[in-house]
């Protein structure tokens, strides 16, 4: 018997998928590679279209540009966080991020169960 509702019952985790992890069951990955909508136009390493920052930057340059991109409520970042969000908390296929870096999956991830958090129930509405 399923005590929990649609709505109520707990998000399964977020798996992270990098080019040394690459199992994963989740229904659902999303691509945060450099360049790409969630990765940011930044990398470690020179890519065509992408900034080149120091390794010890990423984490953050990556999380300022997160945050900055949520602010715009027109940005297709926020567009794409918010239907993340969306998908994480009310659907239910399991989700996995797949990056270069686990700092940047953890960032993608964090924002995505922070926005999450303030959805409400559809019964709510």
């Amino acid at each position: 018997m399923n005590l929990h509702s649609p709505t109520q019952r707990p998000a399964p985790p977020i798996q992270i998928i990098t080019p040394r992890r690459r199992e994963s069951t989740a229904q659902l990955e999303y691509s945060a590679h450099p360049g790409s909508l969630l990765g940011g136009a930044f990398s470690c390493t020179p890519r065509q279209g992408c900034q080149t920052i120091p390794r010890l930057q990423l984490a953050e340059t990556h999380l300022a540009y997160l945050r900055a991109g949520y602010k715009d409520k027109t940005s297709p970042l926020r567009q794409e966080l918010d239907q993340l969000a969306r998908t994480y908390r009310f659907g239910h296929n399991r989700l996995a991020v797949y990056a270069h870096d686990e700092d940047i999956a953890q960032n993608i991830i964090r924002a995505i169960q922070g926005i999450a958090a303030t959805l409400s129930t559809p019964d709510e509405e």
